[in-house]
């Protein structure tokens, strides 16, 4: 009698069980799907060992394969150090960071993060097969958390392990990197697979023509929550915003006359700020002629990338006037360590005086970008000796990050989505 009770809770107890094993294989098989790699040809593999312009140089100590063999090992250590799972299947993100939430602590991703890291991945398809399949991987972590206000633009800064996620506002240096990144997909592997990359990238610069684009002035707002109200932000712009090879990209996908003139009012504003002396402009730049206060005097390496923008320039659309900026400051940096890259400190004034004794991966990253323009063969190669050996650090991601991106660029691997193949500046 006992034993006929117990049969239908036995029962119960397997069917159960099977339909837990069920589900379980199903996430399994959907998780498995949604981490399969594109395998699209990549239209411009590593190495592309492309033509700069004349004037730039390359380091000459070293033969090609040994320089792309030091690019290979930094993506190796970088990947492994940085790049994580989303919790949920299909997403991943570049670990930025770790912030303490109450008596928790978190990573944390941003928008400039996810955009560095979808530029890098395709730059290194068709040698990393699975290059094209993380690309998307982290666009969809961006898609799935947007901006507040704006779904078209991401998030500036989230914790992927918080659930739910709070959207934040969007910041325009990282949606303009997004941008960008989707333009080189299109171009690395076409537009016909499961994501059609030129059409998002469109759907993020109408975005930020939008929400991010001051109406009157054309500058470049920090992000889509800047509005009218708040006087002094929204009459400024940041100097790593001022990205002439983006803004030229951007004009020729979406043949929209509005980014040859943000380019411009950015270019004013800049060179505006440099012709004081200043060997830097300041992180953040005043569109108006009244003071602003509180506005940092120190270059910092949050202000890194506006080196990184301007290299950019110089091998894709130079100008004179860009080339006049690097020059400056490549022989000024260069005087004040004495040729030793050891020596670069992680703070300048505005002037060029050094302001630390820590050393500084990103801004030994930014100043070897920038080396690239005339400060004489010996210091660019002993910047990519110094570089090449740098250990990385985990709680220093975006210097790891400019290190990659830097070497390679030094190495002859970088090239802009409006040239023609193995010519940057065609």
């Amino acid at each position: 009698m006992f034993t006929l009770q117990v049969l239908p809770l036995v029962f119960l107890m397997f069917a159960l069980l099977l339909a837990a094993n069920w589900i379980i294989s199903l996430i399994k098989k959907d998780r498995i799907k949604k981490e399969q790699p594109q395998q699209a040809e990549a239209h411009r593999p590593f190495p592309q060992h492309v033509s700069y312009p004349a004037k730039a140089l390359k380091p000459d100590h070293l033969s090609q394969e040994d320089m792309d063999r030091s690019v290979r090992l930094a993506y190796g250590e970088w990947l492994a150090a940085y790049m994580l799972p989303d919790i949920e299947a299909g997403r991943a993100f570049l670990r930025m960071g770790v912030d303490k939430r109450r008596m928790r602590y978190f990573v944390y991703a941003t928008s400039i993060g996810q955009g560095l890291a979808m530029w890098i991945s395709t730059l290194i398809a068709g040698d990393d097969l699975n290059a094209q399949g993380r690309f998307d991987r982290l666009f969809a972590f961006c898609q799935a958390r947007p901006s507040r206000n704006q779904f078209a633009l991401a998030s500036g800064y989230s914790m992927p392990d918080v659930v739910p996620s709070l959207p934040s506002a969007s910041r325009s240096q990282g949606d303009m990197l997004i941008a960008y990144s989707l333009l080189m997909a299109d171009k690395q592997w076409g537009s016909i697979g499961q994501i059609n990359y030129r059409a998002e990238a469109q759907k993020v610069l109408q975005a930020l023509h939008e929400t991010c684009i001051h109406p009157e002035s054309l500058h470049v707002l920090q992000g889509n929550e800047v509005s009218a109200d708040d006087e002094v932000q929204y009459t400024s712009t940041l100097s790593v915003d001022y990205a002439p090879a983006m803004f030229d990209a951007f004009s020729t996908a979406k043949l929209d006359p509005t980014w040859p003139a943000v380019s411009a009012r950015m270019a004013e504003l800049v060179h505006e700020t440099l012709r004081d002396g200043n060997l830097f402009p300041p992180p953040s730049i005043s569109t108006t002629t009244q003071e602003t206060p509180g506005i940092s005097q120190t270059f910092t390496p949050e202000n890194a990338a506006f080196l990184l923008n301007l290299s950019l320039a110089m091998l894709c659309c130079p100008k004179p006037e860009i080339e006049a900026v690097l020059e400056t400051i490549n022989h000024k940096i260069l005087e004040s360590c004495g040729g030793d890259p050891g020596k670069i400190v992680s703070a300048y004034s505005l002037k060029g005086e050094p302001l630390s004794q820590e050393p500084s991966l990103a801004m030994t990253a930014a100043f070897a970008m920038a080396s690239i323009w005339q400060p004489g063969q010996a210091w660019v190669n002993a910047l990519w000796d110094h570089l090449a050996a740098s250990k990385i650090d985990r709680e220093d991601t975006f210097g790891a990050t400019m290190r990659l991106l830097v070497l390679m660029t030094l190495s002859g691997n970088l090239w802009h989505p409006n040239s023609k193949a193995n010519q940057i500046a065609g």
